[in-house]
């Protein structure tokens, strides 16, 4: 599973697109910027899941 998340203007943070499933990063890029592509982005970032480090767990 892969987190993406985008930025439509360089002054504006990254939001939180949503989420995919690839089973390597250059697949992955594939997904993204063909599931997300419903705007012209500046910038767009994956992440795997796998990194993902807690803050906080209940």
């Amino acid at each position: 599973m892969w987190e993406v998340f985008a930025r439509r203007k360089y002054d504006e943070p990254l939001y939180h697109l949503g989420t995919l499933a690839a089973d390597d990063p250059d697949l992955a890029v594939v997904y993204a910027r063909t599931i997300y592509n419903e705007f012209t982005w500046v910038e767009m970032v994956l992440y795997p899941r796998a990194t993902c480090l807690p803050a906080l767990r209940t």
